[in-house]
């Protein structure tokens, strides 16, 4: 949710229209968590990187890039998987998936 307030303010959007959507399902067994911003989008060369740690697009003192890194790996340890992708319009949707206890 930070990182897509900070998309958002980023885009320099008017207030009446910025906009993150949460939207929950369930397929297959396994849950899944959607995360969309109307913020800028994900650069390719950021894409590649983005769960890594320490990695930032913030300037200095506003992040520690281990926000993403350590929300990647909790999500891997519960044998789910995030990925981010670019919306049609405008800005990203982050996408977590979970297995459903049985």
């Amino acid at each position: 949710m930070s990182n897509a307030i900070d998309a958002i303010h980023s885009a320099g959007k008017r207030a009446d229209k910025h906009k993150i959507t949460i939207t929950t399902y369930e397929t297959d067994r396994r849950i899944y968590i959607e995360f969309s911003d109307t913020g800028t989008d994900i650069p390719a060369e950021v894409s590649a990187k983005l769960f890594d740690p320490f990695y930032t697009t913030k300037e200095l003192g506003k992040g520690t890039g281990l926000g993403m890194s350590i929300a990647a790996s909790i999500i891997n340890e519960h044998n789910g998987k995030i990925t981010a992708k670019n919306n049609p319009d405008c800005g990203a949707t982050f996408v977590i998936e979970l297995p459903l206890n049985s």
